[in-house]
């Protein structure tokens, strides 16, 4: 068994083991932030071992595009997240308004 056989086969089991880790992850936890983070992390790793023994520039395509879909993602939820943290602490009726050094609600 060569060294590139043994990469691909990590690399196989890496991503085998993310999806079914996402699961787990999602059913522990009901939430698909967390579960999306260890899918994507866990593909990542294996898009790098795959790396290791195809050294194509579609290769490391491939493997860029991971990184910028899982920065896209990340970032759609962090600030999806955000969003709905700031419209539930917000009184009815309310609006945000910045001071010096303080936020304070103004109700109107």
């Amino acid at each position: 068994m060569n060294l590139a056989t043994l990469s691909s086969a990590a690399a196989l089991v890496l991503a085998a083991a993310g999806v079914l880790l996402a699961a787990l992850t999602l059913a522990a936890t009901r939430r698909p932030r967390p579960a999306l983070g260890v899918l994507l992390d866990l593909l990542l790793g294996a898009g790098l071992l795959r790396l290791t023994f195809l050294d194509t520039w579609t290769a490391i395509a491939g493997a860029a595009a991971l990184v910028a879909i899982r920065k896209l993602v990340v970032l759609a939820l962090t600030s999806d997240s955000r969003r709905r943290v700031r419209a539930v602490a917000a009184p009815a009726g309310a609006t945000l308004t910045s001071g010096t050094a303080q936020r304070r609600w103004r109700i109107r």
